[in-house]
């Protein structure tokens, strides 16, 4: 029998033997099936979680494309075609989420009948399905951000029933370090950290376990305003009195065949930013008021007067720059989070934030070294700043947290996918790949050329893999690495490829130097397109002067020419140039967001 594990990485085993179902869509297409196993999931509905909301032409030949071959991998009669889609067909506790739930019930009722021995065996059993964070690899894609967050709040109440039934038992000296934990990472939750006072109090403890009381309380006050519940204020009184309700249960000892490894504390992000994070954010917020002005304002007159040093918002169905922001000096890596694009100074060591709806800037800093962006989940940017990458809220500015780099390593650019933050380094060059929720180190890949000189460029994630480029005194070099089994492999490429971006079935790069033809100029740069499964040169785009960035969006591919001013635009269908917008000043990079081209313009042209 077929056997579905997502409480962890998504694994399928038969028989006790592992089959893998290789391809980045198969595997979210078998995903979005196991949520709603059993049940019909229409086309449209497979297609939205699989694409979003700009699903490409193709999308349903596709989609047939991708159940055939899981069908061939699992077997014909696991998904039946049923009206309005597809029915994944298994049996109920052949899905781990789905038995980790039976489990958790059953350990409830078992609780609450007065058998706490009984309960902590079954919630143990429990709490063993998890292997890490549910559906790890698809952390970030909106079809199952609703399903992990109920599993991890479903993983949470199980610890606590589980900690609930081992008080019950007298084993309070064992639980306070795990509670500790737990609380650490969950600050807000009351039931946590009345367990956390009472393992105390019961260990001898009685004021340690009030200071956990008042460190709730100024938690909850300084959050949201709020006292603690009813059960912690009565608790706190019965510590105060020493109720003798609270002497402990006699022990019984955990039997030895029950005694697993440590229990890991869930990976889930803490409820809300702690206060101390938030000052970190509030002491750079005031220090930007140094480098530039704190909220600038937007140029009013009908026609914008386009200007270098901004960020200009061109419709690409005309062609025409329909608003001017004034930013930092030599701005680079737009990023659209949410209703605002965020974009980099090289200048200021700023960065500015693009209100879309209102057209309000603002700007923050106080950054070692600002160097590039990327949009993390659940309306977060991540920055890359010299020898740290920081997360933070988009909306508040609060650090959510930080990885810092030693040894000398530089962060330089970076993506998010699969869950990871993918961050492009030198010192040496290569790519460092993070988990989102945690900021632990999951794989490091480096480009290893013995005796030559190599420097990281750029990192792209999407069809499944991170594509870091390199440069130096070899031909550049593209890295892949896959999201799934880590596996990496290097491939050369032109001369000076700078940028990558990822869309219509490809890999797109921005290559500085051409590749030699009469009807180029010197300094003509060309696009290399990439097939995602081979890494093979698929095609070449040549393109204007320098070319510093690449974006997808709107139906085509967008190249900004650092050593002119014009954005050229590719149609990924022909692979041809067929339009070209004039930008008045040198265009650096860009970004497509919210129907529009977000194009960042400097003084002078870009120099290598």
């Amino acid at each position: 029998m077929l056997e579905f594990r997502v409480l962890g990485a998504l694994e399928i085993e038969e028989n006790g033997r592992p089959i893998e179902v290789s391809g980045r869509r198969q595997r979210a297409l078998l995903a979005l099936l196991l949520l709603q196993a059993n049940e019909v999931v229409s086309s449209d509905r497979l297609i939205d979680g699989l694409w979003g909301e700009q699903p490409p032409a193709t999308a349903p030949k596709v989609l047939q494309n991708a159940v055939s071959q899981v069908r061939r991998q699992l077997g014909d009669e696991l998904i039946v075609t049923r009206a309005p889609g597809y029915l994944l067909r298994v049996e109920p506790d052949a899905i781990d989420a789905r038995r980790f739930e039976s489990l958790l019930e059953d350990g409830r009722r078992e609780l609450a009948a007065g058998e706490p021995a009984a309960a902590a065996r079954t919630l143990r059993e429990a709490l063993a399905l998890w292997r890490g964070p549910p559906l790890d690899e698809f952390a970030y894609e909106p079809f199952a951000e609703a399903e992990i967050a109920r599993l991890e709040e479903l993983r949470l109440r199980a610890l606590e029933e589980r900690i609930e039934a081992d008080l019950a038992l007298g084993r309070h000296a064992d639980l306070v370090s795990e509670l500790e934990r737990l609380v650490a990472a969950h600050p807000l939750r009351e039931r946590l950290r009345g367990q956390l006072m009472l393992a105390l109090y019961q260990s001898s403890r009685q004021a340690e376990a009030l200071q956990a009381y008042q460190d709730g309380r100024q938690l909850l006050a300084e959050e949201l305003g709020l006292e603690p519940g009813t059960a912690m204020q009565q608790l706190e009184r019965q510590i105060l009195t020493q109720d003798p309700a609270l002497e402990p249960p006699p022990l019984v000892p955990l039997p030895e065949q029950e005694r697993p490894t440590e229990e890991p504390t869930p990976a889930a992000a803490p409820e809300r930013p702690r206060r101390r994070r938030a000052l970190v954010l509030t002491a750079i917020v005031v220090a930007a008021a140094g480098l530039a002005a704190f909220l600038l304002t937007r140029d009013e007159s009908p026609t914008p007067t386009v200007v270098p040093d901004s960020l200009v918002k061109i419709d690409p169905q005309t062609g025409t720059i329909v608003d001017v922001f004034r930013v930092g000096g030599v701005p680079f890596s737009p990023t659209v989070v949410g209703d605002y694009v965020f974009v980099s100074s090289g200048e200021d060591d700023i960065i500015s934030r693009v209100d879309v709806r209102s057209g309000e800037v603002d700007a923050f800093g106080g950054f070692q070294t600002t160097l590039g962006l990327a949009a993390g989940a659940k309306g977060t940017l991540w920055i890359a700043e010299g020898n740290r990458v920081s997360q933070i809220d988009a909306n508040t500015y609060l650090l959510l947290q930080a990885i810092q780099f030693r040894g000398g390593t530089a962060a330089f650019m970076l993506a998010v996918g699969a869950g990871s933050v993918w961050v492009a380094h030198n010192y040496p060059p290569g790519v460092s790949r993070f988990s989102a929720r945690t900021g632990r180190l999951q794989q490091r890949e480096l480009h290893r050329p013995r005796g030559e000189f190599l420097f990281s460029t750029d990192v792209a994630f999407g069809e499944g893999a991170a594509w870091s480029l390199a440069n130096g005194t070899v031909p550049g070099r593209l890295l892949r690495i896959d999201a799934v089994g880590g596996g990496s492999v290097t491939h050369e490429l032109g001369e000076l490829p700078f940028a990558a971006t990822v869309g219509f079935g490809a890999v797109w790069i921005a290559d500085l130097v051409a590749s030699p033809q009469p009807s180029l100029e010197p300094e003509d740069g060309q696009v290399l397109r990439i097939d995602p499964t081979t890494s093979r040169l698929e095609d070449i785009v040549p393109v204007g002067k320098r070319p510093t960035a690449v974006a997808t969006g709107g139906g085509s591919v967008w190249v900004a020419n650092g050593g002119e001013t014009a954005v050229w635009e590719i149609d990924p269908q022909t692979n041809t140039v067929v339009s070209k917008i004039p930008t008045q000043h040198y265009a650096t990079d860009l970004v497509y967001g919210h129907g529009f081209l977000w194009v960042c313009l400097a003084s002078k042209p870009f120099s290598f």
